[in-house]
């Protein structure tokens, strides 16, 4: 059975090049679900767009309704989600947009995974949530600390 590979936000930075990477090395079939705003480049897929085993849905991945209809025909076993709003400027000049797709979208996405996953409960399934500092915070100089050791004492 050939792997059906989901990448929301395919055509950004590191979603292009992951998709470029399945569709080079590996025998899966991959669809790219991209909104094509700013962050994306049409063009970083451009060495891949004419293979049988790689398409370019272009919508909303904050569209649960779609996103599950594309779930539905696709049957993925994996979906990686790379779609964000990432520019701390742009979060301020437009807050809705960075809900819309770092809150809701990634709301949506387990959504319609479980609704189309609980159709198919036989088929391997992986969702793998990817994102960046602008997202979780950034590490810092030292990077990742150890927290305090357990007193065992309530605070």
């Amino acid at each position: 059975m050939v792997e059906r590979i989901l990448v929301m936000g395919g055509s950004g930075f590191i979603g292009s090049a992951m998709c470029r990477l399945l569709v080079e090395t590996t025998q899966a079939e991959i669809v790219n679900l991209d909104k094509l705003t700013y962050a994306a480049s049409p063009a970083a897929c451009a060495g891949i767009v004419k293979s049988p085993r790689y398409c370019l849905v272009v919508d909303d991945v904050a569209d649960g309704a779609l996103v599950e209809a594309v779930c539905d025909e696709f049957h993925p076993q994996w979906i990686f989600n790379l779609a964000a709003e990432s520019h701390v400027d742009r979060s301020i000049d437009a807050p809705e947009d960075f809900i819309a797709t770092n809150v809701v979208g990634t709301l949506r996405l387990p959504e319609a995974a479980k609704n189309v996953w609980r159709k198919a409960p036989d088929t391997a399934q992986r969702f793998i949530q990817v994102s960046t500092d602008e997202m979780f915070g950034s590490l810092g100089d030292t990077g990742l600390q150890d927290p305090a050791p357990a007193t065992g004492a309530a605070a």
